[in-house]
């Protein structure tokens, strides 16, 4: 049997772990963004989609569709390439799992990733409107 004392991944995968503070969605600002904010949203497949949130475009459109998405600030990804050699100062939450690759990097990635969501809303805005 074969065992391994670090990450394990595979060609779709990537092992990770988060290290920040938990964050209120509506709270954050391009602060946030510029200090480190990153977001777990859905199970894409092979792994959780997990992404650094790097524009104002990209927050607004998870604060306006919060349901799926978990977002953490002052925060660090680690990956099986890293050492992990964590300094805490503040409050902190340790995350870990799997990553797919096709993590939603940019905001067209979100929309492709997440288009379900603008879908459900627009059906419901519809049928409110034409009741």
């Amino acid at each position: 049997m074969k065992t391994r004392d670090s990450f394990v991944s595979n060609s779709s995968s990537s092992s990770f772990i988060i290290v920040g503070e938990r964050a209120s969605m509506l709270e954050l600002t391009e602060k946030d963004i510029e200090g480190g904010l990153i977001a777990i949203g859905k199970y894409l497949g092979e792994g959780l989609d997990v992404f650094p949130v790097s524009t104002m475009g990209m927050l607004k459109f998870i604060q306006d569709y919060p349901g799926p998405f978990v977002l953490y600030k002052n925060a660090k990804r680690h990956t099986d390439s890293d050492m992990l050699e964590i300094d805490i100062e503040g409050p902190c939450t340790v995350v870990g799992g799997s990553a797919d690759q096709s993590n939603s990097w940019d905001i067209d990635r979100l929309f492709v990733n997440y288009k379900y969501l603008i879908e459900e809303t627009a059906k419901e805005q519809l049928k409110e409107r034409y009741k």
